[in-house]
């Protein structure tokens, strides 16, 4: 976490939900997870909403996240 206080960035994005609250009151940036880059994607046109769920999917598995609380989360980035 040392590395985390030093920076002076905007925004931090992590893969673990667990250290989510912990690294938010470390920093002033706005901390999410990293699904949300795919999010923002969707948003801006540049990835489909099929292409984001599939790319969401391959992180998933890649990172064995399947059922895990991130992928959950992950997933209700896409429910709108």
């Amino acid at each position: 976490m040392g590395l985390v206080r030093g920076l002076d960035a905007e925004s931090l994005l992590t893969d673990d939900l667990r250290a989510l609250p912990e690294l938010e009151a470390l920093v002033a940036a706005r901390v999410a997870i990293s699904p949300l880059v795919l999010r923002a994607l969707l948003e801006r046109g540049v990835l489909d909403r099929a292409e984001a769920r599939t790319r969401l999917e391959t992180i998933a598995e890649t990172r064995d996240w399947l059922g895990a609380p991130i992928y959950r989360r992950a997933q209700r980035l896409f429910d709108d």
